[in-house]
């Protein structure tokens, strides 16, 4: 499935607790970014899963749970939610759109990916951000439990394509090998860029994209 963000995790962790996102997968194109950057607001497909592992799920937590995905549904009103209950855990998985835009969106999803102007000549910023509706996911999921407060930044795996156009990565496991500093050319072969931990917890996870 083309352009998604696999694994909201945006969840449980994507949006759980202080938490970061378990798992968050973005797939994008390059014309999309382009698009978006020149005013055109684009959507981005997404997948993600959320939950927790070894704890036992007793009434109370089945009601927690169930306030939680009445969440997600009320904040990602598009998006198809499962709710996976065992006996030692649970998950949450949500597959839906965000916003890809110079600016947050006022409406829709917590989180969008924004394109802005880089610091290298030519360059794009793009990073995956909070919109204008994370405070009032933040504060309804503070009021389920204060535990459950969303991070405000979430780690994040993109998958982006192109045809000819260069990406500049920082910092982040490519096609799962760390690097430091790296560019690539895009094709309709998709680079794969995790940026999930270590500084990606304190400060939107990015790249720039090179016209």
């Amino acid at each position: 499935m083309k352009n998604i963000v696999k694994a909201i995790a945006l969840s449980g962790p994507i949006f759980l607790a202080g938490c970061q996102a378990e798992d968050i997968e973005i797939e994008m194109t390059a014309s999309q970014l382009l698009a978006a950057f020149s005013g055109t607001e684009q959507a981005l497909e997404f997948e993600a899963t959320v939950g927790e592992k070894y704890t036992k799920v007793d009434d109370e937590k089945r009601a927690t749970i169930a306030q939680i995905s009445q969440d997600l549904t009320e904040f990602f009103p598009d998006a198809d939610i499962e709710v996976d209950i065992e006996n030692d855990g649970y998950e949450i998985e949500i597959e839906g759109t965000i916003a890809v835009s110079k600016t947050a969106p006022a409406t829709g999803a917590p989180y969008f990916v924004k394109v802005a102007e880089g610091p290298l000549p030519g360059s794009i910023l793009v990073t995956l951000e909070p919109s204008q509706t994370y405070p009032n996911f933040k504060a309804e999921l503070s009021d389920i439990n204060f535990m459950l407060s969303p991070d405000e930044f979430q780690g994040a795996e993109f998958k982006v394509e192109g045809a000819g156009e260069k990406i500049l990565v920082f910092g982040a496991y490519v096609e799962g090998r760390p690097t430091t500093v790296a560019a690539y050319e895009l094709s309709s072969q998709d680079v794969r860029l995790e940026l999930g931990d270590g500084i990606w917890k304190k400060t939107a996870a990015g790249f720039l994209l090179l016209q």
